[in-house]
């Protein structure tokens, strides 16, 4: 068995500089929305200054997010937040940039409970 997230390493940064090229958007706040491991969220604050929040309802996908984030040796402010998508812990207007990469990739043992067979 392979780790999706590994083979798409490479696209990672290539993804956050078209996110730049598109949207312009170098400092504030990002929510990385179903982070994962953060791989996206890490290379998109390599590149601006960004304050990053780091969201996922798995705390174990926010454990590698830190690792991930820790060996990026990010300079940015950077937060972990576990919240369902649904319940997000943020105000209107909060974020000045929201991603989300892979958040429709259903965990079956957190969702499973909501996913009809």
């Amino acid at each position: 068995m392979t780790n999706g997230f590994l083979e798409l390493l490479p696209i990672y940064p290539l993804i956050a500089q078209q996110f730049l090229d598109d949207y312009q958007v170098f400092e504030g706040k990002c929510l990385d929305i179903g982070t994962g491991p953060g791989y996206l969220g890490v290379e998109l604050a390599k590149i601006t200054n960004l304050e990053m929040y780091f969201v996922d309802i798995d705390p174990e996908a926010l454990e590698k997010a830190r690792l991930s984030a820790a060996a990026g040796e990010l300079a940015n402010t950077i937060h972990f937040v576990e919240a369902d998508v649904c319940r997000l812990p943020f105000e209107d207007d909060y974020a000045d940039f929201i991603m989300s990469r892979g958040f429709g990739m259903i965990r079956l043992r957190v969702y499973r409970k909501f996913i009809v067979f």
